[in-house]
């Protein structure tokens, strides 16, 4: 609950939570008190407050506290709206203020009501949103007419928002034939074989809400949904299968649909259909925001869906899925505990190169460089589309345990067959770079931390520490971010510009969030930027900058170049231009894909590996 100020006419503002998870269901309150409540239990309200509250796209409880009785009565303005006949609809016009009746009362028990009058509030404001009636043809032949009569009637209640036309001005056109249901549209056509006449209406249903999606109409899709759910009972194995589909997930969650996608989901898992339930569940992960909350709701369901699974196929999915679900909120230790219980649920994993290398980003995130390199070469002796990426991740897991060398072999391999990224041939520069001069050797990097800030003061900065200090601490660790730092500045005081640009391109790549680091290298490079070559190291660290860090490089080459004595109108323009450089190279690469299965991104799920209903997710394990 939320104090409003400054209060225009509502006191609080209260959002539901459900155990951990902060919901989007939102309502106002406004807080009266009487001394005096009348025999009927009524209180004077003002019109002119309720016809503001009417306008409102959230809803208002109005709440009274009786003093004498000491407790609250409670009733919702949309309530009093809808309730008016026409006359006394009128009279509000005119009147001051009306007698609101207070029948509820308000404590712990008037919870659930609470809930599920917020949350059928915002499911008819989002249906009223999208009332726009749908265009579709329904087209039969004499044998079929009784089956698209019992359809129609099926539709009954989501037939507000369907218009049948002639075929010239349908966006969907449905037709009913003996042998088959046809199904088209501008950009799709499904041709659905049905012997069994009784399964038609059912199977009509099914296509009816797979193609609400193919014209973005996701809420009427759910309701039809709903329809089909609730008149059908049980589906055929085969309508089923044509609606376990991942399209309706997104479109549910591109239409704002997760609450009610929720309560269908969890519907559905406690009648045992735990496939659709599952799918549906999805719906948080599609949503226009990827939040945490909306990745605990999935995780939520799962475990409930796990809960009443039995052994099989089926039960190693949904161990999978929270694998992947716990992975991308960061959880690696627990993903891999999900992902090994899968495959013990169903070995079918183990012939699956995604599993593999999803598993293998868990264990390089935990710093279990060995662990990773092992699985990733697993992951390459099995077919799949990822094993383009799962090349770099091995010479990754490579590098990062010292072995310089073997990491820039393998890369020599990965170029020889693939378009180079941009994060490729950094990294194979540098692997080359530390193999020259370590060659292979194993890391300390905590005895590498202890030497660098040994004595350090703290008005030290990176240009008083001794340079013996930092070469020290890369002996250790010939990774270790800060010493790279440390040179690079004391190089690019010294004015040896290109040693300052290879030190600040290893601390920017070891560290990656360091945006100082890559400005710092991209200024030093611009000087010997050849835009001819399109896998020249020097437009790879543009394109990678511009790959992590995006427009706001600007803001830091502008700071950067005002400090060497530009004024502020110059700096502007050299910082542009510096965007505009590696915007341009950014687009000579493929998007970076060497972080493909480890970073856990709450926005775009679908480009990082999945969350836990990728393209994958849902095998045939056999």
């Amino acid at each position: 609950m939320r104090s409003q100020s400054p209060d225009y006419g509502l006191d609080e503002q209260v959002q539901i939570v459900e155990e951990e998870i902060v919901t989007p269901l939102l309502f106002a309150v406004q807080l009266k008190a009487t001394e005096k409540l009348t025999r009927k239990k009524t209180f004077s309200f003002s019109t002119e407050r309720l016809r503001d509250y009417a306008v409102l796209s959230l809803p208002v409880m109005i709440a009274v506290y009786d003093a004498v009785r000491d407790c609250f009565y409670y009733t919702w303005a949309h309530h009093l709206r809808q309730g008016l006949d026409r006359s006394t609809a009128a009279a509000w016009l005119v009147q001051d203020s009306i007698a609101i009746p207070l029948v509820k009362q308000l404590d712990a028990r008037a919870l659930p009501a609470i809930i599920e009058e917020v949350s059928s509030f915002y499911a008819q404001l989002r249906s009223d949103g999208q009332s726009r009636p749908v265009s579709i043809a329904f087209e039969y032949d004499s044998e079929s007419e009784s089956v698209y009569q019992q359809f129609i009637a099926a539709i009954g209640t989501v037939g507000y928002s369907l218009r049948n036309v002639p075929r010239q001005q349908a966006s969907l056109v449905l037709t009913f034939t003996e042998p088959a249901l046809k199904l088209q549209s501008d950009e799709h056509t499904v041709e659905w074989p049905l012997a069994a006449e009784e399964s038609r209406v059912t199977a009509a249903l099914a296509l009816l809400t797979i193609a609400l999606t193919w014209v973005s109409r996701a809420r009427l899709s759910l309701d039809c949904l709903h329809t089909l759910l609730s008149s059908c009972g049980t589906l055929p194995d085969a309508v089923e299968a044509t609606i376990t589909n991942p399209l309706l997930a997104a479109a549910y969650g591109s239409a704002h649909r997760t609450s009610e996608a929720q309560l269908l989901a969890e519907t559905l898992l406690e009648a045992g259909n735990i496939d659709l339930g599952i799918l549906l569940a999805s719906a948080f992960l599609f949503d226009d925001q990827h939040t945490d909350q909306q990745v605990l709701k999935s995780s939520r369901l799962l475990k409930q869906a796990l809960g009443i699974s039995a052994a099989g196929d089926q039960r190693a999915t949904i161990l999978y899925s929270l694998g992947n679900n716990h992975r991308s909120r960061g959880e690696s230790r627990e993903a891999i505990r999900y992902y090994l219980l899968a495959a013990r649920e169903s070995k079918g994993y183990l012939g699956k190169n995604y599993w593999w290398a999803e598993a293998a980003g868990c264990f390089f995130r935990l710093k279990k460089y060995r662990y990773a390199e092992a699985f990733y070469r697993k992951a390459l002796t099995l077919p799949g589309q990822e094993n383009t990426f799962n090349q770099v991740l091995l010479a990754d897991a490579l590098f990062y345990q010292g072995h310089y060398q073997q990491a820039a072999t393998q890369l020599d391999e990965y170029a020889a067959s693939s378009p180079p990224t941009a994060y490729a041939v950094i990294l194979y520069y540098l692997s080359s770079a530390l193999a020259a001069r370590f060659g292979d050797k194993k890391r300390d990097a905590s005895g590498a931390e202890r030497t660098y800030f040994t004595q350090l003061e703290e008005e030290s900065t990176v240009a008083d520490i001794a340079p013996e200090r930092a070469e020290k601490a890369l002996e250790l660790d010939p990774l270790f971010a800060p010493a790279y730092f440390t040179l690079g500045v004391q190089a690019a005081q010294r004015g040896e510009n290109k040693d300052a640009a290879w030190y600040f391109l290893f601390a920017a790549f070891l560290n990656q969030q360091d945006i100082s680091a890559w400005c710092n290298a991209c200024g030093l490079f611009i000087g010997l930027l050849s835009m001819e070559s399109s896998i020249s190291l020097e437009s790879a660290v543009f394109a990678y900058a511009y790959q992590v860090h995006g427009p706001a490089l600007e803001a830091e080459f502008a700071k950067s170049t005002s400090g060497m004595g530009k004024g502020a109108v110059k700096a502007k323009a050299a910082a542009k231009m510096l965007v505009e450089v590696a915007r341009k190279c950014e687009a000579q690469y493929p998007q970076q894909s060497a972080v493909f299965f480890r970073i856990p991104d709450l926005q775009q799920p679908e480009s990082n590996g999945g969350f836990w209903l990728s393209k994958d997710s849902v095998p045939d394990i056999r």
